[in-house]
Order: C-alpha cells, then structure tokens, then sequence
C-alpha cells in the first residue's frame, strides 16, 4: 500500500511539473496559488464545503488588494499571457462541455467568453457547424502567442453520428474573431 501511495504521489507531481512547463495550472490541485510571470499578481484558489465549491481569487502583489474572478463548480485550467496582463481560463463547468473565459489582470477590460464570440457568428464554418451538430464540445486553451492571440482547441463528439473532431484555432483579440491556426502548435 506504502508504494503505491508513493507511485501516485510520483505521478501527481509530474503531472503538475508538466502542466507548469505548458504554463497552465489546474484547480484544485497540489498547488493553490500561481504568480503572474511579471510578478504584480497571484491567483488563488480557494475550495469550500458549501456552494460556490471554489474560487479564483487574483491578488494585486503591490498593493495587497484582491477581487473575485471567478467561482467554478469542477475544475478549471488557468494559463497566465506572456506579460501578465490577461488569464486564459478552461472552465471544466459541465461533464459534456467546457468553455474558456479570458479574464484581464487589471480589471479594465471586460471579461471574455469565446463561447460568446462563436454566438455572435464571429467564427469559422467548421466550428459553427461542431458546435451545432455535436452535444459533447470542450474547448481548451493552450498557450498564449504574445498578448494578443490565444490559441485553443474545440475537440468532441455528437449525438448524430458518434465521430470525434479536433480543431485549432487562434482567436485575435485585436480582430475580435476566431481564425483556423494557421500553423500546427509545437
């Protein structure tokens, strides 16, 4: 029992040392706070017994201030921009679906829902089309291409014929659209 208790506790570290060499975080999880890579902010998970069952709260490091991001009932995936400004967050709110919200550091620019830029038509045909014809659609972001692109995944499986997709796509914050990623990630 003594080893196995090890293996796992093996495995959940390396786990957690790969997700941090992506730069993506999960909560909850062995850690429960993660620095901005310039440093001016922490995000902190908190859990609880009673709804919500965890929060993401974001601590300003120079002034001590904090505020709520975001309460989530599952598991979420956090991935900080290069510069700290903004948080690309994979919200695992459902088990047949999951979105990505990206959220600013500072506060002054309203929170985003890509989710919300796909119902506004502002994507390409093949993602409309998934996100219609299927009823098990995750979206997943994967890592950030300097402060004005994010690039994700929409991945899944229907109800009308059973096939799985996979799509890449590289949402423009400067556009205000979502794009096929025109290169595979590395």
């Amino acid at each position: 029992m003594r080893n196995y208790l090890k293996n796992r506790s093996v495995a959940a570290l390396i786990l957690v040392i790969a997700s941090q060499a992506a730069g993506q975080t999960r909560f909850p999880g062995v850690l429960q706070e993660l620095g901005s890579p310039n440093g001016d902010y922490t995000l902190v998970n908190t859990d609880s017994e009673r709804e919500p069952h965890h929060s993401l709260i974001l601590r300003n490091n120079k002034t001590g201030a904090a505020r709520r991001l975001l309460d989530y009932g599952r598991s979420v995936t956090v991935l900080w921009s290069p510069a700290g400004r903004r948080i690309a967050v994979t919200d695992n709110f459902a088990s047949n679906e999951s979105r990505i919200l990206i959220l600013t550091a500072d506060g002054r620019a309203p929170d985003l829902s890509l989710q919300d830029v796909v119902g506004k038509g502002l994507a390409p045909p093949e993602l409309l089309r998934a996100l219609r014809e299927n009823d098990h659609v995750y979206f997943e972001a994967l890592r950030w291409d300097g402060e004005g692109s994010l690039r994700f995944r929409v991945r899944g499986y229907g109800a009308s014929d059973g096939s799985e997709f996979s799509h890449r796509y590289v949402y423009s914050l400067a556009a205000g659209r979502i794009l096929p990623a025109a290169k595979p990630l590395t």
